[in-house]
């Protein structure tokens, strides 16, 4: 597969970053006044740049554009205290469009978006590579830009944008930026609180299901976009390049959604805007995982009450895991009462797990073999029903099935 200096050359690009003059124009109208955007001129070059202000309290789909939540919990799940003293001003949201999708050394950022919220609105720029020669200036001017920060929000950008870009910087002789920045990828977070009931977690399909805003027709995908940018380079038609730029627009505001949204359910999830019981109960497992086990039994008694388990069949296999999980927590703290009306409460729905749990609790605590048996029994029953062409359920059998001869050989030596 041919390198990207290998397909700029093809185009008859020059890919160097020195003594290379910008293209001549090849349209009437100039790339400045086609993306609405001016020449910025650093120390090392120029470079295109494009601003918008979105005032602050805009209302984008189901919120506003604003930072109000505390961080403190986000912080916990990042595992970085840093992010616990950042406010609005600290935040530098960004998001690039790449020549490539893969990353990699031959891969340039063409487009880098950038928003951060200063005074009453929230500032917006992109920094645009107009060619290769503009690389150093629309890097140098991205590191004036996100100065002024000190966490940084993407999605992805923990295994794409970041190293993308350090990439960058290196390859032209500047040091990188990002060093010293706390990070919060958000693509993480939203699969942990979104993957159970939504089937994709992409940024568009969170927009659409989570933050209920609605792009235009004006955007492209994603998977075009590097080739709308070889198109340009190859005819000096700027106008696609619209489409590029309001992708990059719409996903930098809905980072600045999404962050505020997260960390607001985060801080205090019974009292927020969560609306589907299903992300109720993801959000009880990740505080489980993040060892607030208090809130975490909190929110799976929360949502074990929910309205929806009472009129959507659908949802019987989160109740019965739902179940499970906090009678899991109950096993591991003593309180066995609680755990054992819960394990009853989930065998009803037939769940194998429940069945052991009990077999366990009357075979090793309360000795009550008999018991012990019959749960057993009923759990082997059940998976008879069943065809047996799963190796996880032929395993089930075969520890039952066994479990099942020493509950007999207590029971006999104890008659």
């Amino acid at each position: 597969m041919p390198t990207l200096s290998e397909k700029l050359k093809a185009l008859g690009v020059n890919v160097g970053t020195q003594n290379i003059a910008p293209p001549e124009a090849r349209h009437d109208q100039s790339i400045e006044r086609v993306l609405d955007g001016h020449t910025y001129v650093t120390p090392i070059g120029e470079t295109l740049i494009i601003k918008k202000a979105i005032p602050i309290g805009d209302v984008h789909g189901r919120f506003n554009m604003e930072i109000t939540a505390p961080f403190q919990t986000v912080a916990q799940w990042a595992k970085d205290k840093r992010i616990t003293r950042c406010t609005a001003k600290d935040f530098i949201f960004i998001d690039t469009e790449t020549t490539g999708l893969t990353g990699g050394t031959g891969t340039y950022a063409f487009l880098i978006g950038a928003g951060k919220f200063v005074d009453d609105d929230f500032q917006f720029t992109q920094f645009f590579m107009r060619n290769p020669a503009e690389e150093p200036a629309q890097l140098f001017a991205l590191e004036e830009f996100i100065a002024s920060g000190s966490c940084l929000v993407s999605y992805n950008g923990k295994a794409f944008d970041i190293p993308l870009l350090n990439s960058r910087f290196t390859a032209n002789g500047l040091k990188t930026p990002f060093s010293e920045f706390a990070h919060i990828d958000l693509l993480h977070l939203a699969r942990r609180l979104w993957s159970q009931r939504l089937p994709s977690c992409t940024l568009g399909y969170i927009e659409a299901h989570v933050l209920a805003t609605d792009r235009s027709e004006q955007d492209v995908p994603g998977w075009a976009i590097p080739q709308i940018y070889f198109d340009y380079l190859r005819s000096g038609n700027a106008k696609p390049l619209r489409q590029v730029l309001y992708h990059n627009e719409m996903d930098v505001v809905s980072l600045a959604l999404l962050l505020n949204y997260t960390a607001e359910i985060l801080h205090d999830p019974i009292g927020s805007r969560i609306e589907d019981v299903i992300d109720l109960l993801s959000l009880a497992r990740l505080f489980e995982d993040m060892g607030e086990i208090e809130r975490a039994v909190q929110l799976y008694l929360h949502g074990l009450q929910h309205e929806d388990f009472l009129v959507d069949n659908k949802l019987e296999l989160y109740y019965i895991k739902a179940i499970y999980r906090l009678s899991i927590i109950y096993k591991r703290q003593g309180s066995f009462d609680h755990a054992i009306k819960l394990w009853e409460r989930a065998a009803e729905h037939n769940f194998i797990d429940a069945h052991i749990e009990l077999a366990k609790y009357y075979e090793h605590r309360s000795r009550e073999y008999p018991i012990a048996i019959q749960w057993t029994e009923k759990a082997i029953t059940i998976l008879d029903g069943h065809a047996n062409n799963h190796i996880g359920q032929q395993i089930y059998v075969e520890g039952l099935h066994y479990r099942l001869s020493r509950l007999i050989r207590k029971t006999q030596r104890y008659q």
